[in-house]
């Protein structure tokens, strides 16, 4: 389970044998004292990876998983894929149209009340050669479809984002700690902020290059502690915004030891 850490105390000095004005706060107007004490809450998500890592890409917050790969998709019959509960993100790579729009046809859920809406529907504006990924969460199988794309080559993803429960947060800063054992090793982190807005996603990395990447260890051991403060953006959980966060490492099992990722960021509950 992820650590949570609450730094923030809300601490009132109720006299005894007497409500008081204090008490009166407590018992008759909780509901603002509550919302003093959530508005101020701050948490840590932290993930673990101890003595597994070795070469390969791993999904610390979020995931994302690669469901159709070499795809062509024009005007005739729909392209199924199957996902659990996520968004589906679609790269568009190579053919003879490539503007107009892509259909999505399945069954929706809603990111907060998680209503299931059977039978949906989504367009995405396709531009041109890129990445585009759906408003919607997805659940089960879902058809794409078009009737003025002419594409030879489409890979979908099944995309899942960090949400923290539909509840709206601040990130603060993100962490990576743990140790390497031998020369020679490499680390690259990448954490991407998806940005609702008009007609779709935004996609951008909230890390810089090289911030919280290690390009290669030293010999022995070595403790690695980095931090990078990315600005207190609002991600609203509520309205489907999330962040998808990825290490990407070389290595055997064993030469990374006790490896963190940790998010920090302050919960927003009343976001407008």
């Amino acid at each position: 389970m992820p650590d949570e850490t609450n730094v923030f105390k809300f601490n009132l000095p109720i006299p005894c044998g007497d409500r008081g004005i204090w008490g009166a706060l407590l018992n008759e107007n909780w509901a603002l004292a509550d919302k003093l004490i959530s508005l101020n809450r701050k948490r840590t998500e932290s993930w673990h990876l101890a003595y597994m890592a070795a070469s390969g890409l791993y999904f610390p917050f979020g995931f994302e998983d690669l469901i159709l790969s070499g795809a062509a998709l024009t005007a005739g019959p729909p392209v199924a894929v199957s996902v659990g509960t996520s968004h589906i993100s679609v790269d568009v790579k190579a053919g003879v149209d490539l503007i107009g729009v892509l259909t999505l046809t399945g069954d929706s859920r809603h990111p907060s009340t998680g209503d299931v809406t059977l039978g949906d529907t989504e367009t995405i504006a396709i531009a041109g050669a890129g990445r585009y990924t759906s408003l919607k969460t997805w659940v089960g199988s879902v058809d794409l479809s078009t009737t003025d794309l002419d594409i030879s080559d489409l890979d979908a993803y099944s995309t899942s984002l960090f949400q923290n429960a539909g509840q709206p947060y601040e990130l603060e800063s993100v962490q990576l700690l743990g140790m390497s054992s031998a020369s020679g090793l490499s680390l690259t982190t990448v954490v991407k902020r998806y940005q609702k807005v008009a007609g779709g996603f935004v996609v951008s990395d909230l890390i810089p290059t090289g911030k919280l990447d290690i390009a290669s260890t030293p010999a022995g051991d070595k403790h690695w502690d980095l931090t990078y403060s990315v600005g207190l953006p609002l991600i609203q959980s509520d309205r489907g915004e999330g962040v998808l966060a990825s290490l990407s490492l070389t290595g055997s099992p064993g030469e990374w030891k006790d490896l963190r990722l940790a998010l920090n960021y302050k919960i927003r509950p009343n976001a407008a």
